[in-house]
């Protein structure tokens, strides 16, 4: 019994799958989310298409390591120039 209670992490986990705001949302209906715990990938691409049609076409993928790296700097690019935006 003390062995099996040995195994219980002693920090509860948590899923990422309860986020409910993607990292970011492009204008051209992509959302990109990190989920950590989807087959070792941490960004996820969310096609919906364009925001003004009727029906939303979804479409996932993700990113490998080497891609992540490019990934990482488009979404500080456009946080930077939403930040840059707002303060004008």
């Amino acid at each position: 019994m003390l062995e099996a209670m040995g195994m219980v992490p002693k920090k509860r986990q948590r899923s990422d799958a309860v986020r409910t705001e993607p990292i970011l949302l492009d204008v051209n209906g992509h959302a990109y989310w990190r989920l950590k715990g989807y087959s070792d990938e941490d960004i996820l691409l969310q096609e919906m298409g364009a925001w003004d049609t009727v029906a939303l076409h979804e479409k996932w993928c993700y990113y490998d390591a080497e891609q992540e790296n490019s990934i990482e700097k488009y979404i500080s690019s456009r946080r930077e120039k939403r930040l840059r935006f707002q303060s004008y």
